[in-house]
C-alpha cells in the first residue's frame, strides 16, 4: 500500500489541454486541502502533478500517449 500526501489545492487544474504521461486512478489520496480532503486520481506530466480530483474528471487528461 502506498500513501501519498499531496499539500496542494483539490481538485487542481493547470490546463485543460495538457494531456498526462501518466495518470493514476481508484486511489485514495490525502490532500490536505480542508475543502476537498480526499481525491482517487491524479494526472502527471513530466516531473509536475497537473490534476488531483476524481476518477471521471481525470479522463480529460488521456490521450493515445499517457
Amino acid at each position: 500500500m502506498v500513501m501519498l500526501m499531496i499539500s496542494l489545492c483539490s481538485p487542481m487544474i493547470f490546463a485543460q489541454t495538457q494531456k498526462a504521461d501518466k495518470v493514476f486512478v481508484n486511489g485514495n489520496i490525502y490532500t490536505v486541502d480542508k475543502k476537498s480532503p480526499k481525491a482517487t486520481a491524479l494526472a502527471v506530466k513530466g516531473d509536475k502533478l497537473i490534476y488531483v480530483g476524481n476518477d471521471e474528471e481525470v479522463k480529460n487528461y488521456i490521450d493515445k500517449n499517457t
